[in-house]
């Protein structure tokens, strides 16, 4: 008997010893306790936090690829342009009282961090590739791309933010491009200003609001709907929709699946003018041929603004002065596809280009359009621009004289009739054709087409006599 308990005492000793030593083996390896680094690809941190994800995509009016300045799908490209984004994420629905949050109500919704009224404030991003290469659920369709949001400071990649574990606010994200630094938004001004426009830069934004959710529109459990309306990105919507998709799968009644990553499809909020610089077709074949000797240079939107507001709840561009823009110089790859340069355009002078009566040619290649020779990108709903241009003349002596003619005008031409709309206007989202006339006579006339970007049009010719 003594034997046996004896045995019975150092057997549960030996199992305490066991767990005892199980446990320091436990705390004392890393890879059990230590948890991996949450990521911006994660749904949510350990202990529960939900991660904010986002995409994006770029609205094109039209079918035409032929893009201009900084589109989306241009930003994923290895240069600086990836982290050209900003992004906002605002309070705009107060869920506990079903309120929209207004200006008349914004800035006590938006009054301090512990109201989580402003989630996200000018944050840096960028867009880089989803994880693994492949779109994850819960994206709109597979054109959405990821955005990754910088650290506060700009200045770490692929920071991870959390939607607040309250039901309080629904919010609505907003994004832009270019990326304008140590800048935020209140509720007293929703506004980042570009200090600096020189007709280079294109301006996007859209925002990404929440679709409402219908009652008995998704699944809760299996078999059971939902029967209140569900509103707003916050974590519980987003839970939701994740798991009723997850439901859906094996569900004997299928329901429609709703998206839970916020996409901010962006679009384009300033018009391009594309200058071509042509003999002018009203004059002889002989005076044709002797504009060819003369260049042009110094192109001029004249009262146009170098300085811009973008209002992030509208999207409303608004310029706060009247400083000219000088055209931007372009050039081609080895497609023949434009490449929109930064710069201004060359300042010892354009070429005119030489037409056959069929054909353009400008350095030896040949084109059955006129070439483009510089660009501008400009603030839209304008009906006319004027233009000035200096010409270059060779005279007898072989010193070049300068004419400088003023005021043209550019005139916006009539919207594509499948457009819906009336007004010739130049319109965002659209670049415009305009060809640059040169007379032999020095005078100069200008005509715009529109181009899809969609394309607005004819081309817009600018006889210079």
């Amino acid at each position: 008997m003594f034997n046996q308990l004896l045995t019975t005492i150092m057997k549960k000793n030996l199992w305490i010893l066991a767990a005892a030593l199980c446990m320091t083996a436990c705390s004392q390896n890393e890879d059990i306790v230590i948890e991996q680094p949450v990521t911006d690809s994660d749904f949510e941190s350990p202990d529960g936090q939900l991660v904010i994800q986002l995409g994006g995509v770029e609205t094109r009016i039209g079918a035409s690829t032929a893009v201009t300045r900084a589109p989306l799908d241009k930003l994923l490209d290895g240069t600086t342009a990836t982290t050209n984004l900003g992004i906002f994420a605002l309070a705009t629905y107060d869920a506990t009282t079903e309120t929209p949050i207004t200006e008349e109500n914004r800035a006590e919704a938006w009054g301090g961090a512990p109201n989580y009224g402003i989630l996200l404030n000018n944050i840096k991003a960028a867009v880089t590739p989803w994880t693994g290469g492949k779109t994850p659920n819960g994206v709109a369709n597979q054109d959405v791309q990821k955005i990754s949001l910088y650290s506060t400071d700009g200045a770490t990649a692929g920071a991870v933010y959390y939607y607040p574990m309250q039901k309080k606010y629904d919010y609505t994200f907003y994004g832009y491009a270019p990326y304008q630094g140590n800048q935020t938004i209140s509720a007293t001004n929703p506004e980042i200003t570009f200090a600096t426009i020189d007709g280079s830069q294109d301006i996007i934004w859209q925002k990404s609001a929440a679709e409402p959710i219908p009652t008995n529109s998704i699944y809760l459990k299996k078999d059971v709907t939902n029967d209140t309306r569900l509103t707003g990105y916050k974590a519980q919507y987003i839970r939701q929709l994740k798991y009723h998709f997850e439901l859906n799968q094996d569900a004997a009644a299928k329901l429609t699946d709703y998206p839970w990553i916020p996409n901010i499809n962006f679009e384009h909020k300033l018009a391009q003018l594309r200058f071509s610089i042509i003999p002018a077709v009203d004059q002889s074949t002989e005076d044709q041929q002797s504009v060819l000797n003369m260049k042009v240079k110094d192109i001029t939107i004249k009262s146009h603004g170098t300085v811009a507001t973008l209002n992030i709840l509208t999207g409303e561009v608004t310029f706060t002065n009247t400083e000219p823009l000088l055209m931007r110089g372009v050039s081609y790859d080895t497609g023949s596809n434009i490449v929109f340069g930064d710069a201004e355009a060359d300042a010892a002078g354009i070429p005119v280009q030489t037409f056959d009566g069929n054909n353009y040619t400008l350095n030896g290649q040949t084109n059955a359009t006129p070439w483009v020779q510089g660009y501008l990108m400009v603030k839209p709903d304008i009906s006319e621009f004027k233009m000035d241009v200096t010409v270059i003349v060779p005279n007898a002596e072989g010193t070049p004289k300068e004419l400088l003619v003023s005021d043209i005008p550019v005139t916006a031409p009539a919207p594509p009739a499948d457009s819906g709309k009336t007004n010739p206007l130049f319109y965002a989202g659209y670049y415009y054709n305009v060809r640059i006339g040169i007379f032999a006579t020095q005078e100069v006339n200008a005509t715009a087409t529109l181009g899809t970007w969609t394309s607005g049009g004819d081309p817009i010719d600018v006889p210079i006599d």
